[in-house]
């Protein structure tokens, strides 16, 4: 029978999930990974395998933790609440969190893809279940508020989904390129205002 791990293996895959977001997959090396985690190259192989795998499950963690955290206003909001409300507070989240110091990081999982994602199936589609996710969430919410005749031009709510989640992505981008924060809050403003007038 196996010696049970001294350790918690959540706490070490979040520890993992930091390093990759904060240095990218290429420049964490298993020697930062041994370091990072104060676990020895032994009990990392043994408890979370080779380096890629261990990414998988910081990624997926990652969609577990962050990503569901960025979805909270449009999935589970309080009752009552519009459908153009969720939209609205989704993208006040979005804009705090991204607006934050640790905003500069960007997205993990845009980070990966841009880094390797031609070469990861599996990251492709992990990435392509999170973008269903969201834009499924905000054609939902968007119907929502369609039917409850809060937009002045009710859109394509599909259109409109895709829209929304393109232009969140082009902001996550710029602020991990170096774009101010006030840039970024102005941006998200700009959208907003978009949603209220259509």
């Amino acid at each position: 029978m196996g010696r049970p791990t001294a350790f918690d293996r959540n706490e070490k895959l979040m520890l993992a999930m930091k390093l990759f977001w904060k240095q990218g997959y290429e420049r964490t090396s298993m020697q930062d990974l041994i370091d990072t985690l104060g676990i020895n190259r032994f009990s990392l192989y043994n408890t979370f395998g080779d380096k890629q795998t261990l990414f998988h499950q910081a990624a997926a963690l990652y969609q577990e933790k962050v990503f569901a955290e960025l979805l909270r206003p449009l999935l589970d909001a309080p009752p009552g609440t519009t459908g153009k409300d969720r939209i609205l507070n989704y993208l006040d989240n979005a804009c705090q969190k991204l607006c934050a110091p640790s905003g500069a990081l960007g997205c993990l999982m845009q980070n990966m893809a841009l880094e390797r994602g031609q070469d990861d199936a599996m990251l492709r589609t992990l990435l392509q279940q999170q973008h269903a996710t969201l834009e499924n969430a905000l054609k939902a919410a968007l119907e929502d508020a369609k039917n409850e005749d809060c937009l002045a031009t009710p859109p394509d709510t599909g259109q409109a989904a895709c829209h929304i989640m393109t232009c969140v992505q082009g902001l996550i981008f710029f602020r991990k390129a170096g774009t101010a924060p006030d840039k970024i809050r102005a941006q998200f403003e700009y959208l907003k205002t978009e949603i209220q007038n259509g």
